[in-house]
């Protein structure tokens, strides 16, 4: 087991997790997942859960952090009011691209609310690195806010974005709605009312 300061739920090894039906609220981790931190899961399920007012003080995902896991799903949940120092405010997705290039970390976002989160730098509502994939699905991003994407953050891998809103989200700097520095991505999305103080309201 590694030691990390986080906070709420903690997985460090191979294994199957589902999170359902549950709430995580108000917890703090210094570094990774104020809420969760799931690393190195091989299937993760979060069903109907709800992630609210968590931080990650010093560094990645105010919500829940997934990590090098092979795949994971969020279905029917709810992200609101989660802060992150560095990186995704309510949810981080990054994997070891070398010693865990078998798990893909394929991550599935599906009718889904991630709302009114914050991070200082990348990813207000959503950060996503390392060769990881997302699809996100019928899904609301609404008033999160960051440097850069207050929306999603995107560098390198690939993500599909369907039949989702993306709305009032805010940029400090860069991409209010949706900021891709790398990678690949394929959006179909309604953006409404994003802002950037410097260029990119929507993207």
């Amino acid at each position: 087991m590694t030691t990390r300061t986080t906070s709420g739920v903690f997985v460090d090894q191979p294994t199957n997790l589902t999170i359902q039906d549950s709430v995580i609220r108000n917890n703090t981790a210094g570094t990774h997942g104020g809420g969760a931190s799931l690393n190195y899961s091989e299937h993760v399920s979060i069903i109907n859960s709800e992630f609210s007012g968590n931080t990650a003080s010093t560094n990645v995902a105010g919500g829940v952090y997934l990590y090098s896991t092979i795949s994971s799903t969020v279905t029917g949940s709810v992200f609101r009011n989660n802060t992150s120092g560095s990186n995704g405010g309510a949810i981080s997705i990054a994997r070891h691209a070398t010693t865990y290039a078998h798990q893909a970390n394929a991550i599935t976002i599906t009718n889904t609310t991630i709302a009114n989160n914050s991070s200082v730098t990348y990813g207000g509502g959503i950060h996503i690195t390392s060769d990881s994939s997302l699809v996100l699905n019928g899904s609301t991003l609404s008033d999160n806010t960051s440097a850069r994407g207050g929306g999603v953050y995107q560098t390198n891998g690939t993500v599909t974005v369907q039949n989702t809103q993306i709305t009032r989200n805010h940029a400090t700097l860069y991409g209010g709605g949706y900021y891709q520095a790398t990678g690949t991505s394929q959006i179909a999305a309604n953006f409404r009312g994003n802002t950037a103080v410097t260029s990119g309201g929507a993207v």
